[in-house]
């Protein structure tokens, strides 16, 4: 498998993963379904049994004889029970207006002993079908049997449990389980067609731009809601990082002149106040006059007037607020924070010709919140973060 292509897969895991929740209550949701639709269309079938045994009338008879009797019996006595005629006289003496059952006759084979037996909704009814059955088919059999005879052997019971009982259980592990794995599969073909940015290389790839540097996740610790490269608990491999992206920003903008940057993101939950904010601190520890500021214009002049050499603007992100734009095109350099598998290739692409415009401001992007780290097709692969500290998100 090629490693972009495992680059792809690891993407749609941790999707999946991260929405676990949606996976748990679409299952259990299905699960309930399934049992309210299992109670509700279940209807229980109550068979009682009777045994008969087979014999010749008035004549001694051999083994092989009341066998023969018992399977001519069987198939008649079955065209028996299914006649309008007993049917009509069982309802009749229950008190009902139809024959609200099933009833079945079937030898036993290698014996001259009859399985008889009925079939209703409810142990009751089967019982009292049952006991007029046996009391009624001599009135309508003399003609069919012959010299055959007919005599109770097992006495019917009523019946305690339901021929299937009702398997809600059973139902609903089924459903929970189909359900968890169809949406499963929904948020994985989803998460597999999204076209986003799943790895460094895709910078330049999708979106044509410069990778000013890349940020990695950042665990997430209590009692800290965003990380600050000034706090000695941040990872080494984190605070490294910012002071690369800074020094390279440093450098674009003293080519250009600039003197006022603005970072922003597509979308919220991006990063890009945290980055904002780091990117400030680096670049003061370097004995530069640095002010952050909210993207605003009038704290822009402000900042200007105040003989600020750098001015880093932390924006709204530019699906949230029109003035973003406005700031975008006053500010002499931009720089755009894309987290790891977030937002669409296209939007990106577009947020990046907004910044630009006619001359070009923006100096590049920053990967943010990178997690799953390739060496290529000769290198290993796996998950890679801070050694520690926790990972906070800007605006």
């Amino acid at each position: 498998m090629e490693w972009e292509e495992q680059v792809e897969l690891y993407s749609v895991l941790k999707d999946v993963l991260r929405q676990w929740y949606v996976i748990l209550l679409f299952a259990l949701s299905a699960a309930m379904l399934a049992a309210v639709v299992c109670v509700r269309t279940y209807q229980p079938v109550y068979t009682t049994e009777a045994t008969l045994y087979v014999t010749r009338r008035g004549v001694d008879s051999s083994i092989y004889e009341n066998q023969y009797s018992a399977q001519s019996m069987s198939e008649r006595f079955e065209q028996l029970l299914n006649s309008s005629v007993l049917q009509k006289k069982v309802a009749q003496e229950v008190g009902m207006e139809a024959f609200q059952g099933t009833a079945s006759a079937k030898v036993i084979e290698e014996t001259n002993l009859i399985t008889l037996k009925v079939s209703a909704a409810t142990p009751r009814l089967s019982f009292l079908l049952m006991q007029s059955i046996l009391k009624n088919y001599r009135v309508v059999t003399d003609y069919m049997t012959g010299s055959a005879i007919l005599e109770v052997l097992k006495a019917p019971q009523v019946a305690t449990q339901p021929d299937v009982p009702l398997a809600k259980v059973e139902w609903m592990k089924k459903a929970f389980l189909l359900a968890a794995g169809a949406m499963i599969f929904l948020l994985s073909v989803c998460s597999w067609v999204k076209d986003t940015i799943r790895q460094e290389g895709d910078i330049e790839k999708k979106l044509d731009s410069k990778r000013l540097g890349t940020l990695w996740h950042e665990r997430r610790h209590r009692g800290r809601k965003k990380i600050c490269i000034a706090d000695p608990a941040v990872s080494f491999c984190y605070v490294e990082s910012i002071h690369k992206i800074a020094h390279r920003i440093k450098k674009r903008m003293d080519e250009r002149s600039a003197r006022t940057l603005l970072v922003t993101s597509v979308q919220k939950k991006e990063g890009k106040s945290v980055v904002a904010e780091n990117l400030a601190l680096a670049l003061a520890r370097e004995s530069e006059q640095v002010w952050l500021i909210p993207a605003e214009r009038g704290r822009m002049e402000e900042a200007l007037r105040a003989h600020a050499k750098y001015v880093i603007m932390d924006s709204e992100a530019l699906d949230d607020s029109v003035q973003t734009e406005e700031i975008a095109a006053l500010a002499d350099a931009c720089v755009l924070v894309v987290q790891e598998h977030r937002t669409e290739a296209a939007e990106l692409k577009e947020a990046l010709e907004l910044l630009n415009g006619s001359s070009r401001k923006n100096l590049g992007c920053i990967y943010n919140n990178a997690q799953v780290y390739f060496q290529g097709e000769q290198g290993g692969y796996g998950y890679r973060y801070g050694t520690y500290g926790g990972y906070g998100y800007g605006r």
